[in-house]
């Protein structure tokens, strides 16, 4: 490999292991979560050197890793510093939205309902045309994505309302949330919700030139006389 080539290699190989032990981290259900929840700690401070990285979409996964890592910790708050209150348009279109719906979720973690319902609403209005080149399909399901992380966030609030004494609040946004849901299931199976078309945005096809041995390329140049 050229010195470039071998560059890139290591440069893609620290990425993959980088987000891979968030990965195992997360989906290691065998340890108790204290221990658990250290690792995936652990995990998160080694994804933040992707926050700076000339590729922006590199930059929205790692940020969307580590704030929905975050949450699963129990650590809200560190989600909330991630995951930025961004309405603009992201690079990547699903993972943009999903780790702008984890911000809301973060902020029900906190009981900042009012926070979090204004930010589903704004981002709800902005899907048509975050999605206006997907096909039919793909927006439902961005639209719906976003209705039922509100209407999740309504029966959250409804919770924390009714233990606090107040029934009849409670109930009435129990009732919108339940308007809202219509006849959907609660929950909503996970074909209706949209998901990420890769794991890590950003990457790409990867393409690496290699040049042949040097004894090779003698002989491509002996033939070519």
């Amino acid at each position: 490999f050229a010195a470039d080539a071998q560059v890139s290699i290591k440069q893609r190989a620290e990425l993959l292991d980088t987000f891979g032990k968030l990965f195992r981290a997360l989906a290691d259900m065998t340890v108790k979560s204290e221990p658990r929840n250290r690792a995936i700690l652990e995990a998160c401070g080694n994804l933040a050197g992707y926050f700076d990285d000339p590729n922006e979409a590199v930059v929205e996964s790692a940020r969307f890793w580590q704030g929905a890592a975050y949450r699963v910790a129990g650590r809200a708050d560190r989600a909330l510093a991630v995951l930025r209150p961004a309405i603009s348009t992201p690079e990547a279109r699903r993972l943009g939205l999903l780790a702008r719906l984890q911000r809301c979720l973060a902020l029900g973690d906190r009981h900042q309902y009012v926070a979090a319902l204004a930010l589903c609403l704004k981002l709800e209005a902005r899907l048509d045309s975050w999605f206006e080149d997907q096909s039919p399909d793909e927006q439902k399901k961005a639209q719906d994505s976003a209705r039922w992380v509100r209407i999740a966030l309504m029966k959250d609030w409804a919770g924390q309302l009714k233990k606090s004494g107040e029934a009849k609040h409670a109930g009435e946004l129990l009732a919108e949330a339940q308007r809202l849901q219509g006849a959907d299931p609660d929950p909503p199976p996970p074909s209706r919700w949209l998901g990420l078309s890769a794991t890590i945005e950003g990457l790409g096809e990867w393409k690496i030139a290699v040049a042949p041995p040097t004894s090779e390329r003698d002989e491509i140049h002996e033939l070519r006389q």
